[in-house]
């Protein structure tokens, strides 16, 4: 799974020792680009070269070697600290991108040509790219190394293609490990292509052994690419190919997840092992089985593994076949050796595996469905546990603040990315902190309840009482109303409700008519007695009082 990185700056082909020339003395160094890395092989390639014995070097960054070829550090080296590397390289996690060897009939391929009494840690190599000359004379070939003489290989991976018309010793991470050598905390998903007769020994992992020791060590590594193999008589695996000699190094805890190994005579998905080889708590795919009828004729047998015997530095396959139960067998049918696995994402695996694990190793569940080493965070799902909290400390209702700062809040939630790897996790914690900023930056709504109050007594009006005006005024304060304002802005709510209280304070009354008479009234329509009227006279007590007819009419228009 290639992983999604800064922009890196690519490889120029030049090479720079300025780090190592201009102090040679001191024990660590530090490589800050691909020019300082290909500094490093021109060093350990020049005609006395320097193999760094008891020196650290530490790469400070990721690398991408695009667009040129790269000649492999050591690449002509020995079982020796005077011409191969024997020092520590520490990756830091780093991964060097894009490798891609310069053909080459004499010299060994691989980041490392060859290392010895040395260590390599703590480093990837992603999308490498090995396709071995015709006519390359050297015997191993592997991604990051091709030969390892007692040296400890750990927490290193690969990924990418390696061709060989007919290699003889290939392994996907490392071509041969000699003697003490160790690897631990390893992977391989190099997808390997060996045409020809091919020699012995090809190995998902590590092609072949020779010369094991008592240390000699492969330990939680898996191997998830694939062979594809064209010869019918070489010792093949997914772990370790084989050995040349009557003793192996010891695997335990190792997984083969991948049923992708093509022969035509035999698979084996952990490989093949001198009789009495220790093998511990490996895992390999449901259906690693030997084949009914299983030959050269009617199809490769299927093993968990093999065992062979040396014979002139040739490998002689010789399986037993009653070793290998000829249907699935339960997961306990191998004893401490291991079992078949049908389901690699169940999580229980990864305890048990851990169960077995190497000291300061561990595995985890990968995003890619199967376990894998718990340092390879470009492959393990990143730590949600801060974004879950965040989410859970949203407050239930959110009606209670303002439509902007709920706003920010949706777009941080909206920003939750689940698919992100272990190396991203400093972005998965900015998703923590935005949605908890985004909390605390909830405003709650101001307190519109004078506001209310005012319209509410402006709705309870009776408008037919009051001039057009002033009932304007108050229609403009009413319409000036902003609705959702946080507290903040609380002073200008209390603003708008003081607004209306005070045209509700100002309404001006319409001007009240002069109530008419009953006599204006009954004049008005027709109903009262011209004036001069005995009738109205008595009817309003005058007749006697000494008041005309003529007097009455002022009195009423007066009252008009």
């Amino acid at each position: 799974m290639a992983r999604r990185l800064p922009t890196r700056p690519l490889w120029d082909g030049t090479s720079d020792t300025s780090w190592y020339t201009s102090n040679p003395s001191t024990q660590t160094f530090t490589l800050d680009s691909a020019e300082d890395l290909a500094g490093l092989s021109e060093l350990t390639n020049q005609e006395n070269p320097i193999t760094f014995t008891g020196k650290t070097i530490v790469l400070d960054t990721d690398v991408d070697l695009s667009g040129f070829g790269w000649k492999a550090i050591s690449q002509d080296g020995r079982n020796s600290t005077s011409s191969s590397f024997s020092g520590t390289f520490d990756g830091q996690g780093h991964v060097v991108h894009n490798l891609n060897n310069v053909p080459s009939t004499e010299y060994r391929y691989g980041l490392f040509g060859t290392v010895h009494n040395a260590t390599i840690r703590n480093l990837g190599l992603e999308a490498a790219m090995i396709i071995e000359a015709d006519s390359n004379t050297r015997l191993e070939i592997g991604a990051l190394v091709s030969w390892s003489s007692s040296s400890v290989i750990e927490n290193c991976w690969a990924t990418g293609s390696l061709y060989t018309p007919g290699g003889f010793i290939v392994g996907g991470l490392i071509g041969q490990c000699t003697e003490s050598s160790q690897v631990i905390g390893c992977s391989s998903s190099v997808e390997l292509t060996v045409d020809g007769m091919a020699g012995p020994c090809v190995g998902g992992l590590v092609g072949q052994w020779e010369n094991a020791q008592d240390d000699s060590l492969i330990a939680d590594c898996y191997f998830d690419g694939s062979l594809e193999i064209a010869s019918g008589t070489s010792s093949n695996g997914g772990i370790l190919g084989g050995c040349f000699d009557d003793k192996g190094p010891t695997v335990r805890n190792c997984v083969v997840l991948t049923t992708v190994i093509t022969q035509p005579t035999f698979a084996s998905f952990l490989g093949v092992f001198p009789e009495n080889t220790v093998i511990e708590h490996c895992l390999w795919p449901t259906g690693a089985y030997i084949q009914e009828g299983g030959d050269a004729a009617n199809g490769p047998y299927r093993f968990p593994y093999g065992v062979f015997l040396p014979d002139y530095g040739q490998v002689s396959f010789s399986p037993d076949p009653a070793t290998f139960p000829t249907e699935d067998a339960p997961d306990d049918a191998y004893g401490t050796i291991g079992r078949n696995v049908a389901d690699f994402s169940n999580l229980a695996l990864v305890d048990e595996l851990n169960q077995y694990a190497s000291q300061n190793v561990s595995w985890a569940m990968g995003v890619n469905g199967h376990p894998v080493l718990a340092t390879q965070a470009h492959l393990v799902a990143a730590d949600y546990t801060a974004v879950d909290t965040a989410l859970a400390d949203i407050p239930s209702n959110l009606e209670d603040y303002t439509a902007e700062s709920v706003a920010k809040l949706t777009e941080a939630q909206g920003a939750i990315d689940r698919t992100l790897t272990a190396d991203r996790q400093a972005e998965v914690d900015a998703m923590a902190d935005a949605i908890s900023a985004a909390i605390a930056a909830l405003e709650r709504l101001a307190d519109y309840s004078a506001v209310d109050a005012a319209v509410a007594q402006a709705e309870a009006l009776d408008r037919s009482r009051y001039t057009d005006a002033s009932l304007a005024v108050l229609d403009q304060a009413i319409a000036a109303i902003e609705t959702g304002l946080g507290i903040s802005r609380q002073d200008e709510v209390d603003a708008m409700a003081s607004a209306i209280e005070k045209a509700l304070a100002a309404l001006e009354q319409k001007p009240a008519s002069a109530p008419e008479s009953v006599q204006e009234t009954k004049l008005a329509t027709g109903t009262i007695p011209a004036t001069g009227d005995a009738a109205l006279l008595a009817s309003l007590g005058c007749i006697g009082a000494g008041i005309s007819t003529t007097t009455l009419g002022v009195l009423i228009r007066k009252r008009r």
